[in-house]
Protein backbone atom coordinates (compact mmCIF):
# COMPACT_ATOMS: atom_id res chain seq x y z
CA UNK A 1 0.00 0.00 0.00
CA UNK A 2 1.44 3.63 -0.87
CA UNK A 3 2.24 5.77 1.43
CA UNK A 4 -0.56 8.14 2.41
CA UNK A 5 0.13 11.79 1.04
CA UNK A 6 -0.17 15.14 3.14
CA UNK A 7 -2.67 17.93 1.75
CA UNK A 8 0.37 20.14 0.86
CA UNK A 9 1.48 17.24 -1.30
CA UNK A 10 2.92 18.10 -4.71
CA UNK A 11 4.49 15.67 -7.47
CA UNK A 12 7.28 18.64 -8.49
CA UNK A 13 8.14 19.20 -4.72
CA UNK A 14 8.74 15.66 -3.95
CA UNK A 15 10.87 15.32 -7.56
CA UNK A 16 12.97 18.22 -5.95
CA UNK A 17 13.62 16.79 -2.48
CA UNK A 18 14.45 13.04 -3.86
CA UNK A 19 17.01 15.22 -6.67
CA UNK A 20 17.99 17.11 -3.61
CA UNK A 21 18.64 14.23 -1.74
CA UNK A 22 20.66 12.14 -4.13
CA UNK A 23 23.11 15.12 -4.57
CA UNK A 24 23.40 15.19 -1.19
CA UNK A 25 24.45 11.68 -1.26
CA UNK A 26 26.74 11.60 -3.91
CA UNK A 27 28.98 14.61 -2.29
CA UNK A 28 29.81 11.66 0.11
CA UNK A 29 29.97 14.08 2.95
CA UNK A 30 27.10 12.37 4.85
CA UNK A 31 27.55 9.63 7.29
CA UNK A 32 26.37 6.38 6.61
CA UNK A 33 23.64 6.51 9.23
CA UNK A 34 22.00 9.59 7.18
CA UNK A 35 22.54 7.80 4.01
CA UNK A 36 19.87 5.22 4.78
CA UNK A 37 17.88 7.61 6.13
CA UNK A 38 17.99 9.82 3.62
CA UNK A 39 17.44 6.82 0.57
CA UNK A 40 14.17 6.15 3.00
CA UNK A 41 13.20 9.33 2.55
CA UNK A 42 13.51 9.20 -1.44
CA UNK A 43 11.76 6.01 -1.21
CA UNK A 44 8.58 7.00 0.43
CA UNK A 45 8.67 10.34 -1.79
CA UNK A 46 9.02 8.03 -4.86
CA UNK A 47 6.60 5.73 -4.08
CA UNK A 48 3.96 8.73 -3.43
CA UNK A 49 4.82 10.06 -6.84
CA UNK A 50 4.39 6.70 -8.64
CA UNK A 51 1.32 6.45 -6.81
CA UNK A 52 0.26 9.89 -7.67
CA UNK A 53 1.16 9.22 -11.66
CA UNK A 54 -0.83 5.86 -11.47
CA UNK A 55 -3.53 7.78 -10.27
CA UNK A 56 -3.35 10.35 -13.16
CA UNK A 57 -2.67 7.66 -15.64
CA UNK A 58 -6.47 5.85 -14.47
CA UNK A 59 -7.72 8.97 -14.50
CA UNK A 60 -6.59 10.35 -18.60
CA UNK A 61 -7.45 6.89 -19.23
CA UNK A 62 -11.22 7.21 -18.02
CA UNK A 63 -11.32 10.51 -19.56
CA UNK A 64 -10.08 8.93 -22.92
CA UNK A 65 -12.78 6.22 -23.08
CA UNK A 66 -15.66 8.51 -22.10
CA UNK A 67 -14.08 10.72 -24.82
CA UNK A 68 -14.18 7.82 -27.56
CA UNK A 69 -17.35 6.46 -26.30
CA UNK A 70 -19.26 10.36 -26.87
CA UNK A 71 -17.55 9.90 -30.55
CA UNK A 72 -18.43 6.47 -31.36
CA UNK A 73 -22.34 7.38 -30.14
CA UNK A 74 -22.19 10.51 -32.31
CA UNK A 75 -20.71 8.84 -35.49
CA UNK A 76 -23.98 5.88 -34.46
CA UNK A 77 -25.99 9.56 -34.70
CA UNK A 78 -24.90 10.74 -37.72
CA UNK A 79 -25.31 7.41 -39.19
CA UNK A 80 -28.98 7.80 -38.74
CA UNK A 81 -29.85 11.09 -39.64
CA UNK A 82 -27.62 9.60 -43.19
CA UNK A 83 -29.42 6.29 -43.31
CA UNK A 84 -32.59 6.60 -41.21
CA UNK A 85 -34.12 2.62 -41.12
CA UNK A 86 -37.66 2.63 -42.04
CA UNK A 87 -40.14 1.64 -39.14
CA UNK A 88 -42.82 0.53 -41.22
CA UNK A 89 -43.17 -3.46 -41.57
Amino acid sequence: MPPKKTPDWHYETAIAQVEDIIEQIETGDLDLAAVFSQFAIAVEQLNQCDAFLAQQQAQMSLLIETLTDDRAGDEEDEDFKKHPKSTTV
